[in-house]
C-alpha cells in the first residue's frame, strides 16, 4: 500500500512539472495557460490545474490537519505579484484557512515596512 501511495505522489508530481512545463511553452499564445504577467490577466484558474489539485488533495482542504471541504484555491504566491496559476503555488483551503492565510500575509507586510 505504501508502494501505491509512493507512486501515485510521484506521478502527481510528474503531472505538475507537465502542467508548468505547458505554462511556459503556452504563455506566449493567445488563450494558452500564460506564466507571465503580460498574457494572463484572468484569475479563472483552467480546469486542468483544477483537476490535479482535486487528485492531489480530494475535495478536502490543503491543511494538514483539517477535514474540511475545500471552497477556496488559495495562490501561495501573491497573485497581483506573479500572476500565474502554477500549480507547484495553489493550495485549496477551506474558508477558515484561507482568511488565516491571508491575515497571516498582512501581518507580514506590516513586519516587513517597520
Amino acid at each position: 500500500m505504501e508502494d501505491f501511495l509512493n507512486q501515485r505522489e510521484q506521478r502527481i508530481q510528474e503531472e505538475k512539472l507537465e502542467v508548468v512545463r505547458e505554462l511556459r511553452e503556452k504563455g506566449t499564445q493567445k488563450g494558452g495557460l500564460a506564466m507571465d504577467q503580460k498574457t494572463q490577466s484572468s484569475r479563472y484558474i483552467p480546469a486542468k490545474v483544477r483537476n490535479l489539485l482535486k487528485q492531489e488533495y480530494g475535495e478536502k482542504c490543503a491543511h494538514e490537519y483539517c477535514v474540511n471541504k475545500s471552497t477556496n484555491t488559495h495562490h501561495t504566491r501573491r497573485f497581483g505579484l506573479h500572476p500565474s496559476h502554477n500549480p507547484l503555488f495553489l493550495a485549496p483551503l477551506c474558508q477558515q484557512h484561507h482568511e488565516i492565510a491571508h491575515s497571516l500575509d498582512v501581518r507580514v507586510q506590516e513586519h516587513r515596512r517597520r
